[in-house]
């Protein structure tokens, strides 16, 4: 029997149930939206023109995704920040959003004290920590994330908290982010490309994870889809295990696409996955298209995604939904690639390692 199909097998691989994980994000996205909800926050909160959102990992990329979002709305400037220092320009004008899932991140950790120490409006989203600690002691507001898993298990529950917290402080209007269309279109995206669902089934997912066994995975994606490209490639590298990069277009064909003509001896180790999506602009998909014509000119292997059946709520932001779904289809693609190869999806010793060795330093 197909391992992707033997859910015995698969649960033994699985030592920690990271598909469980997976087939409850759509509950996650809504519990990250309630729990948002019960967030005390102070009424100046809301008056600043720009926010600075630092995170690392799976939730700089939930700051990213809501970045992207917002860049189709009115409402203040969003910088994501991945590192130690808080930027020169942080002012009274500015909210500085603090996310470390453990709590304990070193870069986040940094600049938390630095926009305290600067008395800058700040918001914190974590499980405990030492953040969690500080807040307490400082009265700042947190929002708490009660999901024990790997943080990157945690995205879907983050990204909708951040949706709400940017909702309840007027910076957007709420009707761009529908949670309950939303839900339903994640619950129907597990339908199909869930741990029950064969590859009898046509289960998507799991026949592009087939491909990639093998290879080097490149995503591409443009616009708003962009940071989805960016998610794919890190769950391949942490739940796979899986050398995997991603590029944005229009930027990628200004230069990666040079080294397609040295890739002739070594066409079959790669595999350039492009998300597709309808609501991206017109030159953007005519830029697909050209990149796929030179993609097959020199033998290098691709598939396309599209996110075309991944539709939001009529009235709402389609970004939002197509953004989510493509998230979770992504994670199940990495999942099957794990369960391919033989691999547990939850471990990540090399950053185990890596955080012990930066202590001794």
């Amino acid at each position: 029997m197909d391992i992707l199909d033997d859910v015995e097998a698969m649960n033994d691989l699985d030592a920690n149930s990271m598909h469980q994980h997976l087939s409850r994000f759509p509950e996650y996205c809504l519990a990250g939206w309630d729990e948002a909800a019960r967030l005390q926050v102070p009424s100046k909160y809301r008056q600043i023109n720009k926010v600075i959102f630092s995170g690392m990992g799976g939730s700089g990329i939930s700051g990213a995704l809501i970045s992207d979002l917002l860049l189709s709305e009115k409402g203040p400037l969003v910088y994501v920040h991945r590192g130690y220092d808080l930027p020169a320009w942080a002012d009274d004008d500015t909210l500085v959003i603090i996310c470390s899932y453990s709590g304990n991140t070193e870069e986040t950790v940094e600049v938390f004290h630095q926009a305290v120490a600067a008395e800058l409006k700040t918001l914190v989203v974590t499980a405990g920590g030492a953040l969690g600690e500080k807040c307490n002691d400082l009265g700042i507001p947190v929002c708490d994330v009660p999901i024990s898993a790997q943080p990157r298990a945690t995205l879907g529950f983050v990204v909708c908290a951040l949706a709400r917290i940017f909702a309840d402080l007027d910076f957007v209007s709420s009707q761009i982010f529908p949670i309950s269309h939303i839900v339903d279109l994640l619950q129907k995206t597990n339908e199909r490309l869930g741990f029950d669902s064969t590859v009898g089934e046509k289960n998507a997912a799991k026949f592009l994870a087939r491909k990639l066994v093998g290879k080097t995975p490149v995503i591409y994606a443009g616009g708003f889809l962009s940071n989805v490209a960016l998610r794919w490639a890190t769950q391949m590298n942490e739940n796979a295990n899986r050398w995997a990069f991603s590029q944005s277009f229009p930027e990628l064909n200004h230069n990666s696409v040079v080294a397609y003509q040295q890739q002739n001896q070594e066409a079959n180790k790669w595999c350039v996955l492009l998300l597709r999506s309808p609501l991206l602009h017109g030159r953007i998909l005519s830029r697909y298209q050209a990149t796929r014509e030179l993609l097959t000119k020199y033998a290098i292997s691709h598939e396309v995604v599209d996110f075309t059946d991944f539709h939001g709520h009529e009235g709402g932001n389609e970004s939002f939904g197509q953004i989510l779904s493509g998230i979770l289809y992504g994670d199940w693609v990495s999942y099957y690639l794990a369960m391919l190869e033989g691999i547990d999806p939850t471990p990540v010793k090399p950053i185990e390692d890596l955080k012990k060795r930066l202590l001794e330093l």
